[in-house]
């Protein structure tokens, strides 16, 4: 298992990784971090100022803070929110974050499924700081 720690990553490792699906894992010291930088990210969420995709939307509504509310329970699910309000309504991967947020409808051969999570035994997904950006962007092979 490749273990990554922010400092030591290896092209080698990289190239196994990407081109034969090795085993990754967050070494310890890293997961502290990761733990603590998220602290830093709930704290300025919650504090007055706008911080781009903490508290607000992104792309054209960047400047839009998104208030505690939602179906999602967070100030940061904004997956119909933030995306409606880009014009990105009729994207896949926009249809794909409401499913995940539990605000999305699923379809089986043409018919709307009601309740596809939960027939599925899952729960919809409370986004964070930055994860509504992260379902949202281009991931390229």
């Amino acid at each position: 298992m490749i273990l990554l720690d922010g400092a030591t990553l290896a092209l080698a490792d990289l190239l196994a990784i990407a081109d034969d699906f090795a085993d990754v894992g967050l070494a310890p010291n890293a997961r502290t971090r990761v733990v603590a930088s998220r602290a830093v990210a709930e704290a300025k969420g919650a504090g007055p100022e706008a911080v781009y995709e903490v508290n607000t939307g992104f792309g054209s509504v960047a400047e839009s803070r998104i208030e505690t509310a939602g179906p999602c329970g967070s100030r940061r699910d904004g997956a119909a929110r933030v995306c409606t309000g880009q014009g990105l309504i009729g994207h896949p991967r926009v249809h794909l974050a409401l499913v995940l947020v539990g605000e999305g409808d699923t379809w089986d051969q043409g018919l709307r499924v009601d309740g596809a999570l939960a027939a599925a035994g899952l729960t919809p997904v409370v986004l964070g700081p930055k994860e509504g950006l992260a379902l949202m962007a281009r991931c390229r092979r």
